[in-house]
């Protein structure tokens, strides 16, 4: 199974040239949080669960539009404008990222892809590749850890600007070569909720919520059925019951019924959805905004369903943006938690990486500390804004006095 597991970013206009994201557990596996990890061959481990913090416009959305976007450009044979790369890549100029694709066979991938970008819309259009070079080596069964992603001269697979001409004039410059290399393997899915943040998208059940998650979630509904055309695969009808009431309620979608639901109970049932999705298949989830219209324990209870070892049995990854920064106490290791930090440009941290935290200090603490500065709303720009406030409050109240003494 093909998996991207990194990337590094340069020439991007909101991240700091270097900035990276990785799903490979970095820190040493000890007997206390070995079992937190996915042993995915030849000494690659990977997370089960990843939290990402930051402020407002730090990057989280773009972060996992990168990620999502470059396991589909690579791994899915898709076009650039067919991936959520229109939305993650932004620069002036040109944006290179080095991406790290492995399977559990040994085989480890470095993608070095120059994108550029036609402000003007003539020639390509938009984003497309400038070049591309592509190293591949074979790990042995006793490769260690810093070996996974390191490469020589020799294991040079391609360099795109080398090709002859008829072959570059087959690829399309919105595609990737990787394809050429990417075989009969099995691709891991990526899965992203990004965009059903935005749009409020439901996802729901074929033919029935689980009673279980209905109870869960909200217990006095009875039952949540639905009818599908059995060509298409599309709901025509949906049916509610509440407990203690005879009426059902209808309409022709999952949409339609919500109107009845509380937005968490339509959240949870979406958030379970593509979370069972991902459990089966091994996918990586992205979760943007976990913590969205739900209570911080269901957030919680939906994290930890990652790290059951009898419900994660096909190795999935659940990334997850979140508000609820004491989600991340729950987080055992280090390597598990990335903070943003947002100045001039954004800088990710990998919490095992920052120096000189104490190790008693409560994740949450050390980010809303602001001891990374830019982790935390800025300070002087509070007292500014309590100014302007206390400001407009003054003049209102002098207004006011103003008035009655004229009377």
């Amino acid at each position: 199974m093909l998996k991207l597991i990194e990337f590094r970013l340069s020439g991007h206009t909101l991240f700091e040239d270097g900035t990276f994201f990785s799903i490979q557990a970095s820190g040493k596996n000890s007997r206390a949080n070995s079992a937190r990890v996915i042993d995915f061959g030849h000494a690659l481990f990977l997370e089960k669960t990843i939290g990402v913090v930051g402020v407002n416009a730090a990057g989280k959305s773009t972060l996992f539009n990168l990620f999502d976007g470059l396991s589909a450009f690579y791994l899915k044979d898709l076009s650039i404008d067919q991936t959520t790369l229109q939305e993650g890549l932004r620069g002036e100029g040109d944006v290179v990222v080095d991406a790290y694709i492995a399977d559990q066979q040994g085989l480890r991938y470095w993608v070095n892809t120059t994108f550029t970008h036609d402000a003007e819309g003539g020639g390509h259009g938009g984003w497309h590749v400038k070049d591309e070079v592509i190293y591949r080596k074979q790990l042995p069964k006793s490769a260690r850890k810093k070996d996974q992603f390191i490469f020589t001269a020799e294991q040079l697979l391609q360099r795109r600007a080398s090709l002859a001409a008829e072959v570059k004039a087959m690829l399309s410059p919105k595609d990737s070569s990787f394809r050429a290399f990417r075989g009969q393997s099995r691709v891991s899915e990526v899965l992203s909720t990004v965009q059903n943040v935005d749009t409020n998208r439901v996802m729901t059940f074929v033919d029935q919520t689980p009673i279980k998650l209905l109870r869960y979630l909200d217990n006095s509904i009875e039952r949540l059925d639905y009818e599908s055309d059995h060509k298409t695969g599309r709901i025509t009808n949906v049916r509610l019951k509440f407990k203690g009431r005879p009426e059902i309620l209808t309409a022709t979608d999952f949409e339609g019924i919500t109107k009845y639901l509380s937005s968490g109970t339509v959240r949870g049932i979406t958030l379970f959805f593509e979370m069972i999705v991902a459990l089966r298949s091994g996918a990586t989830l992205l979760v943007d905004e976990i913590e969205l219209h739900i209570n911080k324990q269901i957030a919680e209870d939906f994290v930890n369903f990652f790290q059951d070892p009898t419900i994660n049995t096909a190795n999935a990854t659940l990334v997850f943006s979140t508000h609820y920064l004491e989600l991340l106490d729950r987080l055992e290791r280090k390597d598990e938690i990335y903070f943003l930090a947002r100045q001039a440009q954004s800088k990710v941290y990998r919490y095992d990486e920052i120096a000189d935290i104490r190790g008693e200090l409560k994740k949450s603490d050390v980010f809303k500390s602001n001891f990374i500065p830019g982790t935390a709303p800025n300070f002087d720009h509070l007292k500014d804004l309590r100014h302007d406030l206390e400001q407009i409050h003054s003049r209102r109240k002098e207004h006011v006095e103003t008035t009655e003494g004229d009377r």
